[in-house]
């Protein structure tokens, strides 16, 4: 059972990374959605709210992302640690391998 030996610790480790996420989700959102709606004509708000919130999930995807990639590579015991994932993936396939699955969270927001 090594696969769930840290189930708890993984549990809030996910929760965290969810909660940092939902931050920079919502602090990008509502001014982005409050600029959009008093821009825009009022027959266009759910325009607003459709691009407020796509916006606002790209910009939590700068977070959850990379810390997706370094989850996923460690739970096939490609890593020891986190610090030790991000260092080798930035040495070995740059700073863009951080953001190996960009295209999936993206279709998930």
């Amino acid at each position: 059972m090594v696969l769930y030996s840290n189930r708890g610790d993984s549990l809030d480790q996910e929760t965290e990374e969810e909660n940092r996420a939902y931050a920079v989700r919502v602090g990008v959102y509502e001014p982005t959605k409050q600029t959009l709606l008093t821009s825009l004509p009022e027959k266009f708000s759910a325009l607003a709210h459709l691009t407020a919130g796509i916006i606002g999930g790209a910009a939590s995807s700068l977070i959850r992302v990379p810390t997706d990639v370094v989850k996923q590579r460690m739970q096939t015991g490609q890593f020891a640690s986190a610090p030790n994932a991000v260092r080798l993936i930035i040495a070995k396939e740059g700073f863009k391998g951080l953001y190996a699955n960009t295209k999936s969270m993206l279709v998930s927001i």
